[in-house]
């Protein structure tokens, strides 16, 4: 996730939670008949989980289908992917804060609240309740930052928080997750570049790092704080943009072995593999592919560019580092 969505979401998440707490826990709507009812907005029982979610947005005639699986949620729809984790666990947890800031009868039609066809809908399911429920956020309300909203099984109708119909209006591609690499740095074993300037091959042997390739470099220690670096870059390799069924271009699956590649290896054996191919000049971008998927993206070309230099300068400064330390042979 790009960090201006992080800090966007956490905005967010900081609002909703303050209005939750702030919010006089005493404060009810009564309907005639009705008694006292909770202003929680969704009430999920101990020991049961959301394990659904749809997003339909009307104004894009879009819907976005996320699951969770094993405590992974997935986009199920209009693509497979994985999500990401952080934001959908965010709306999952705004959900579960959110206070109905009022409870109103209806006086009008719905579509003077927005709620006849709302904007968007947000369908819910969970663990025990199979059955969805489907909330809808209308217009936005004349006093405060507030929108109208309901349950759709429902005759009333109330209000909430603005920015909880802002978190909810996202497309497919703001909820997959763009980060490339998933292995956690702790558990990388073997890091192997492959780049048009040359090969660059790092294992870890117990707690300390050591050059396999380039051959002169072979078995020289690596300074922890350029393992750091290249850690760090790698796992910065973020989707550009998804480009699923579009038109990719002419020839730009051409990945091979042999081509530009960045790839991590586990202490489990399982790896991770970047493969690059064409430029897209006109987007500042490479055509890549990602092992074991079918789905092509594109990546920044300047970062990677960038990332391929510095391996190649590193490599150079070891070189160098290494016949400075060798004792020259007196005559």
């Amino acid at each position: 996730m790009k960090l201006s969505t992080t800090i966007t979401f956490l905005v967010l998440f900081v609002l909703v939670a303050a209005f939750y707490f702030l919010l006089d826990p005493q404060k009810k709507a009564t309907q005639p008949g009705q008694g006292e009812t909770s202003m929680r907005l969704l009430d999920v029982e101990d020991g049961d989980a959301i394990r659904e979610i749809q997003i339909v947005r009307a104004s894009q005639d879009e819907r976005v289908r996320l699951e969770k699986h094993d405590q992974t949620w997935y986009v199920l729809s209009p693509v497979r992917a994985h999500a990401d984790q952080l934001l959908v666990k965010g709306l999952v947890t705004a959900l579960k804060l959110s206070t109905k800031a009022r409870r109103l009868l209806r006086e009008k039609d719905w579509a003077e609240y927005g709620l006849e066809k709302p904007s968007i809908k947000v369908v819910i399911k969970t663990e025990k309740n199979k059955e969805p429920r489907t909330l809808l956020l209308g217009d936005q309300s004349p006093v405060g930052e507030f929108v109208y909203a309901r349950w759709e099984d429902e005759t009333d109708y109330f209000l909430l928080n603005a920015d909880l119909k802002k978190a909810f209006d996202r497309s497919a591609y703001s909820l997959r997750e763009k980060r490339i690499f998933r292995t956690p740095s702790q558990a990388l074993s073997k890091i192997y570049i492959q780049t048009p300037f040359g090969r660059y091959d790092m294992a870890r042997v117990d707690e300390g790092w050591y050059w396999v390739e380039p051959a002169a470099l072979l078995g020289e220690p690596v300074d922890k704080r350029d393992v750091d670096f290249v850690i760090a870059s790698v796992r910065d390799f973020y989707v550009k943009d998804f480009m699923d069924e579009k038109q990719a271009g002419p020839e730009p699956t051409r990945f091979s072995e042999w081509g530009s590649l960045v790839r991590l290896k586990s202490d489990s054996l399982d790896q991770e593999t970047l493969f690059l191919g064409d430029e897209l000049p006109a987007r500042d971008a490479y055509y890549a592919l990602k092992e074991g998927n079918t789905g092509l993206f594109v990546i920044s070309r300047t970062n990677i560019h960038n990332f391929f230099k510095r391996m190649d300068e590193l490599s150079r400064e070891y070189r160098v580092r290494i016949s400075q330390s060798v004792p020259q042979l007196s005559r």
